[in-house]
């Protein structure tokens, strides 16, 4: 987490330090967006947020990771720093009471000298489209006709939008650098080859959070259900290219199944002919397109 706002806003400058980090809450049960198209209510939490404290400031840092164009992220966003600032409200109403001194302090249920925590979101996108959606509450609303001295008080509410290829690699130095290597050249295979490559050694040597986040970018749950395989006791970390290497070989061994049952259709429905001429190169590329991790390794 630390790496990721050094990264992000200030060029790799350390000036978040891990040890400074603290678990905070994530979940919030009263949001809007917890409830699916079905009414019933669904559990949500922030993907990621840390209490930041130094001898200067306090600040909670959170984090959004978006594989998708979201039209409603900046109420999102909105709403769980809203939630965050309820639940600080509420222990401070807790602690507060018997010790208000008036009126004003007794209707607000807070002191004087309360304050709140502030609240620091970033998103980052790493979907296959430009951001195109909405970066700013604004954005959302309808405000075709009207006057300027209206829309000058209409509170807006931005949001930070970090596109994960666009991101600079040498900012960062936990592995989250390889993280936004791969995933910045998971479309160019040639490119990612050379890339994993040149950094196989730290590709090789991954820790436990690392994995999880390229598991979950690259949407293969069942690399994490198969964590353990590839986990170096010696060393408590985990090599990334072999999980990839398998992952491959096991696209490659659907493809060909795939091809096996195409032929087998084929050969039902009379197509002999075609099949003698299709030569076996020419449908493996065309079966095993939709397998990504096709592109990676081979």
């Amino acid at each position: 987490m630390a790496d990721l706002y050094n990264g992000c806003l200030y060029e790799g400058e350390e000036v978040i330090l891990p040890g400074q980090l603290s678990e905070v809450q994530k979940n919030y049960s009263r949001t809007l967006m917890n409830y699916g198209r079905n009414g019933l209510r669904k559990h949500r939490e922030r993907d990621a947020i840390k209490m930041f404290s130094n001898r200067k400031m306090m600040v909670l840092l959170a984090a959004e990771a978006q594989n998708n164009l979201h039209l409603a992220m900046p109420f999102r966003c909105m709403e769980y720093d809203t939630e965050e600032y309820s639940r600080q409200l509420k222990k401070l109403y807790e602690e507060n009471s018997g010790m208000l001194t008036d009126s004003t302090e007794y209707l607000s249920r807070l002191k004087r000298t309360d304050r709140l925590i502030p609240v620091v979101t970033l998103v980052i996108y790493h979907g296959d489209e430009e951001w195109n959606a909405p970066k700013r509450l604004s954005d959302m609303l309808k405000l075709q006709g009207i006057d300027e001295k209206l829309k000058s008080l209409i509170t807006d509410y931005p949001i930070h939008v970090f596109c994960l290829k666009d991101l600079q690699e040498e900012y960062f130095h936990t592995n989250l650098r390889e993280l936004i290597g791969l995933m910045k050249r998971q479309k160019n295979k040639e490119e990612l080859r050379k890339y994993c490559k040149d950094n196989e050694e730290r590709i090789s040597r991954m820790d436990a959070s690392a994995y999880d986040m390229i598991c979950i970018m690259l949407n293969r749950e069942d690399l994490l259900e198969k964590k353990t395989k590839y986990l170096k006791e010696e060393s408590e970390e985990y090599d990334m290219c072999k999980a990839m290497e398998d992952w491959a070989e096991e696209c490659r061994n659907e493809g060909r199944a795939s091809l096996l049952e195409l032929i087998s259709r084929m050969a039902a429905g009379g197509d002999a002919e075609f099949i003698v001429r299709l030569s076996e190169k020419e449908v493996m590329e065309a079966m095993t397109k939709k397998y990504e991790m096709e592109e990676i390794l081979k």
